[in-house]
């Protein structure tokens, strides 16, 4: 094979890679979005919406969500919202399993806090990451 067949086929292996890498990079976001607007009630315990969700590989690690909402129990009400989030990590840290934020801001947050006789309305979210993380014996179960 010439080295000028073989410079080819290095370049459009190459361009292959960064274009399946640049099309997985930009499904993020729409998967990440779909699976917190279908999946929030397996994940918290509540149904939760969201109309933006941007994850940005390239800077660090950020990911912007754009007007957040979870519901409360009754599934109609607002118990938490806001206008944005923006959290960006530190990549190499994550893959020492170690989360280390840079930088995070909220805007437009509101959350509604309430307490009847002994239970606030979000003990039902804590009962819910206790049943997931210790079960029902109480010992430390690894999340799958």
């Amino acid at each position: 094979m010439s080295a000028s067949k073989r410079i080819r086929k290095i370049v459009l292996v190459l361009l292959g890679v960064l274009l399946l890498l640049g099309g997985l990079i930009m499904a993020l976001s729409p998967v990440a979005k779909y699976v917190v607007n279908n999946y929030g009630q397996q994940l918290v315990g509540r149904d939760m919406h969201v109309d933006k969700v941007f994850i940005n590989p390239f800077a660090g690690v950020s990911v912007t969500l754009t007007n957040f909402e979870l519901k409360e129990q009754n599934r109609i009400t607002d118990f938490a919202a806001f206008d944005r989030l923006y959290v960006r990590v530190n990549v190499f840290a994550l893959m020492h399993h170690e989360v280390d934020v840079r930088k995070t801001s909220l805007e437009g947050f509101t959350a509604i806090v309430m307490r009847s006789n002994d239970r606030f309305n979000f003990t039902d979210i804590i009962e819910h990451f206790r049943r997931h993380l210790f079960g029902e014996t109480g010992k430390r179960q690894e999340i799958k």
